[in-house]
């Protein structure tokens, strides 16, 4: 079939000569690289060989500073030419799966007014990941673990005997024991008792610690307080918190990127509950969670938004029914107080089962969530692929739903294989675990009221976003929860 003229349409222009196409492409180019469209020209023979001087540039540009020896070469095809970009550094590839980078970006997102507790072992605050940085020139400044408190003390300070020491005529004590005596003290004065009722006292705190009621944070809390926290011994917590919050950038301008969390300028509170010898108590968990309520409540202090808790007790079902253990009891209110809690899911879904005898049968854990995790007042969190979660689905070791009495748990997932993070004196490392997943979603939370600060004080509402923008898998709802974390779609949403 033939094309019929169209009258009416405008007559062809003659092509334009190659002098008029190179002089044009030239135009467009950056200052000082109007020399590649001759090279380019003589490569495709459409013009003359290159000049000297050319020729000398097009040395400087080839890989490995080859010859320019075409005679030498097979034919080449160009199909595109374009500048050399600067390459940024990677983030962590778990930051990418969930979308945290794009949501940056897109909503320009800063945390910079968020404040999260990182309940664990402790933060190493001199490692160059927790640096606050200029925002113009990126140079380091002051670090963003604006505080610590060691609640490893806590049962100490409530041992009747410790404190009778405290008052034992003739005692050498340390500054500390000084300051923690003067404030037993006045207490024992504003309640009309003597010194000798010190011991006394200790008993009444510890009895309201054992039965899950407010201690007297007033008396207690400043001998937590750490001045200078030395480098905690177990890394833990400077991990999960690296995932979180990190910033490390390089010693010396221009500062480029290494590695960066969730959200790279957000403010972090370190509470202590690890020991050096990896031992927690629950008590102690319990007791930073009233802690935080306490400084909430101060009108001077910085308000703490949101608490990670990467951590897990077995749930004792002789004593408690599920969710209602001392711990589970503290989150429901710290969470009903506004703060947002986000607990690990454990690593216990691929357990070994003990049979009658002592032989062991290994195999997955159909019901596995441990507390905190199994608290309403959390968002419980399973692990998955860091990069591949559609392929790989939920990590093997994360623990499975329902709770002990038939709740819906884990809520959602979140990358908790093979991530990167920092560890004590500038290091940096690789682990699994649901402990790593959880500080993906603090950081979520920590985002979504940083964009929207109707929602600071919020923490039901914010759980139910983060579920209901989640990616489905395509998994059991009982191993993936609602899916997983898309913090782009949860910004989104709102």
């Amino acid at each position: 079939m033939f094309k019929h003229a169209n009258p009416g349409a405008p007559s062809a222009q003659p092509a334009p000569s190659q002098e008029d196409q190179a002089a044009a492409a030239k135009s467009t180019l950056p200052l000082g690289l109007d020399w590649l469209v001759d090279v380019v020209a003589f490569l495709v023979g459409t013009g003359d060989a290159p000049d000297a001087d050319d020729e000398a540039k097009a040395e400087q540009a080839v890989i490995g500073h080859a010859a320019f020896d075409t005679e030498s070469l097979p034919p080449i095809t160009i199909g595109r030419v374009a500048t050399n970009r600067p390459a940024e550094p990677a983030i962590t590839q778990s930051t990418l799966a969930v979308k945290a980078d794009a949501a940056r970006l897109l909503f320009n997102v800063s945390c910079a007014s968020v404040t999260w507790a990182i309940i664990d072992s402790g933060i190493d605050g001199s490692h160059p990941a927790f640096a606050s940085h200029d925002p113009v020139t990126g140079a380091p400044g002051p670090t963003r673990v604006i505080g610590t408190y060691d609640l490893t003390l806590i049962q100490q300070l409530l041992d009747p005997r410790y404190i009778s020491s405290l008052f034992r005529e003739g005692a050498a004590l340390t500054p500390e024991q000084q300051t923690l005596k003067a404030r037993y003290q006045l207490n024992l004065k504003l309640r009309g008792m003597a010194d000798t009722d010190a011991p006394r006292l200790g008993r009444q705190l510890a009895d309201r610690l054992d039965n899950g009621f407010e201690l007297d944070w007033g008396l207690i809390e400043p001998f937590l307080w750490v001045e200078a926290p030395g480098t905690p011994s177990r890394g833990h917590g400077t991990m999960v918190a690296g995932v979180l919050g990190a910033d490390w950038r390089g010693d010396q301008a221009p500062y480029t990127v290494r590695m960066q969390g969730i959200c790279p300028d957000i403010k972090l509170y370190d509470f202590r509950v690890i020991g050096a010898d990896g031992s927690s108590q629950e008590f102690d968990v319990v007791a930073a969670l009233q802690l935080i309520r306490y400084l909430n409540a101060q009108a001077d202090r910085r308000t703490i938004h949101g608490a990670n808790l990467s951590l897990s007790t077995i749930h004792d079902v002789t004593s408690y029914a599920c969710g209602s253990t001392l711990i589970c009891q503290e989150c429901d209110r710290t969470w009903a107080s506004g703060v947002v809690l986000v607990a690990a899911a454990g690593n216990r879904g691929h357990e070994r089962y003990m049979l009658a005898g002592g032989a062991e049968l290994g195999g997955y854990n159909s019901t596995s969530i441990t507390d905190p995790g199994n608290a309403e007042g959390v968002i419980t969190v399973g692990a998955t692929h860091r990069a591949f979660p559609h392929q790989y689905g939920v990590s093997y070791f994360s623990s499975r739903g329902p709770t002990g009495d038939g709740r819906s748990k884990p809520d959602l997932v979140a990358p908790g294989e093979k991530i990167t993070g920092p560890v004590p004196d500038v290091g940096l490392t690789t682990d699994d675990g649901t402990s790593l997943a959880a500080p993906h979603v603090s950081g979520a939370a920590a985002m979504l009221m940083a964009r929207n600060a109707e929602l600071a004080g919020r923490p039901q509402r914010i759980k139910e976003i983060l579920c209901g923008t989640a990616t489905d898998l395509g998994r059991e709802r009982y191993f993936q929860g609602a899916g997983m974390l898309d913090i782009l779609r949860a910004l989104q949403s709102v």
